[in-house]
């Protein structure tokens, strides 16, 4: 299927999808119709990883895991619900948000949220993207009124040595002058963004009536 210039859509012939993948391939496969020089196809028979993992197989009527809350002797509370999957993830809910700030302390929250996976004092800003670009991790971070969480996604056997850069970027943060400048625009455009957006409008009210006018 192609759209052609009065923005209908037509189907392409079988002459006009072979010459396009012809196309394809010399712009981004060979050139000049030769193979690239040191390129070569990779190799789709050998596993990605060094050992091959047995695939784990769900009942999807089975009862879900029931979650396992431990104390810490410092009172940090640990949830834990084991899926026995390959995949999982480590979150870090901080309760504290906008609803506890005062008038002087307004948007500060926004910044501690924004401020997570930057650099820390034992590690950097790069360290924490070089590790989890080379891990393929996800990161996220999000606050509400009530909570801050941030949040890393991954393989399993690879969240141990992520969770320690996020410790190090949330327990001991840097707070860089050039990261906080950056989130600092960010911050703003974000906030524009949402003044000029008629349907968030409501939600805002809702909170004014639920939390108090006074209530960031």
């Amino acid at each position: 299927f192609f759209v052609n210039s009065s923005g209908m859509l037509r189907v392409a012939s079988r002459s006009c999808v072979q010459r396009l993948q012809v196309n394809v391939n010399r712009c981004f496969c060979v050139a000049n119709e030769k193979p690239l020089p040191g390129a070569s196809p990779p190799d789709l028979k050998k596993p990605f990883l060094d050992e091959i993992r047995a695939p784990v197989l769900i009942d999807i009527n089975e009862k879900p895991p029931a979650p396992k809350i431990t104390t810490l002797d410092n009172g940090l509370r640990v949830t834990t619900l084991d899926w026995q999957s390959q995949g999982g993830g480590v979150g870090m809910a901080i309760n504290t948000g906008s609803r506890y700030e005062t008038l002087e302390e307004t948007g500060v929250a926004h910044y501690c949220e924004k401020l997570g996976f930057k650099s820390g004092m034992k590690y950097t800003l790069g360290d924490i993207m070089m590790e989890c670009e080379t891990r393929g991790a996800n990161i996220i971070s999000q606050q509400s009124r009530e909570q801050i969480l941030f949040e890393v996604e991954g393989l399993r056997d690879d969240l141990p040595p992520i969770l320690e850069l996020l410790a190090d970027s949330v327990v001991h943060p840097k707070f860089d002058p050039a990261e906080f400048e950056e989130q600092r625009f960010l911050i703003a455009h974000t906030v524009a963004n949402t003044l000029n957006d008629p349907e968030l409008w409501p939600l805002e009210v809702s909170y004014s009536a639920a939390y108090g006018e006074g209530t960031p």
